[in-house]
């Protein structure tokens, strides 16, 4: 009888103790489940500036009016090199 109180005692305090580390593998799913989406959501912005900058420095390449004006100015290589920086930026956070 005090043999099968002593197998029952170990067996409680093992389900006990799974039970903890399955609480403590639930909070962290949750913990990473909310970095996931925050970081899903960073990249989201991320992917729209690099966009942004893609269709800028490809607007300035283009041959138009304001790229003329632009170069009869001679700031559109200036402008250019600012949004080609910016277009780099905004990989190297991606």
């Amino acid at each position: 009888m005090d043999e099968m109180l002593q197998r029952l005692d170990r067996r409680l305090s093992d389900i006990q103790t799974q039970q903890l580390t399955l609480e403590k593998a639930n909070k962290r799913q949750a913990k990473l489940r909310a970095r996931l989406t925050v970081l899903e959501e960073e990249t989201a912005v991320f992917t729209q500036t690099l966009a942004k900058e893609f269709r800028d420095v490809a607007r300035l390449q283009k041959l138009s009016l304001t790229a003329l004006f632009h170069t009869m100015l001679g700031s559109k290589e200036a402008q250019l090199d600012k949004e080609l920086q910016a277009q780099l930026a905004a990989q190297l956070k991606h």
